[in-house]
């Protein structure tokens, strides 16, 4: 994060909204369209931060496959493209589900993310991606993606509603 202090912009994308332009996920059985709501993002241009925002949910959403010292449940496939490898696109997150959100798994959610959002700093997109898992106030698992850009403002997102993983 710059230090110029917090951007003073805030937007929440809603599914069908325009700040996500490419990619729409509503979540089943929500209560209000309230309930839709994927992420909060502060600091954003709609006009030009819709893709990045996008992209970001894409490769968490995206299942990466599992490498070959993953812990995969027994009779489960390693999911991901096969021709892709570990190195691939995506994110192991889907490795994380029904694991008890421990400060553990939460730094396991970190790498995977930080894993799985590294081309977007290879690219040169932006000088830094930096993760931080939470556990929300429902015992699920939140993540906050700060992304810092050369030449424009930092850009957050925060994701509360992706991943449900069992507190125990």
């Amino acid at each position: 994060m710059s230090s110029e202090g917090p951007p003073t912009t805030d937007y929440t994308a809603i599914a069908g909204s325009p700040l996500l332009t490419s990619l729409t996920l509503p979540l089943s059985g929500a209560p209000s369209p309230d309930a839709y709501s994927i992420a909060r993002v502060t600091g954003a241009d709609l006009a030009t931060d819709a893709p990045l925002v996008d992209v970001v949910l894409i490769a968490l959403a995206s299942d990466r496959r599992a490498r070959a010292s993953d812990d995969v449940p027994a009779g489960a496939s390693r999911r991901g493209w096969w021709a892709s490898g570990p190195d691939g696109f995506g994110s192991r997150l889907w490795l994380l589900a029904g694991a008890k959100l421990t400060p553990a798994t939460l730094r396991t959610a970190e790498d995977y993310a930080s894993e799985a959002l590294a081309f977007i700093v290879a690219a040169g997109i932006a000088s830094a991606v930096t993760p931080s898992a939470v556990r929300l106030a429902s015992g699920t698992l939140g993540l906050v993606i700060s992304i810092a850009r050369p030449d424009l403002p930092d850009l957050v997102v925060r994701y509360d509603s992706l991943w449900s993983i069992a507190n125990g």
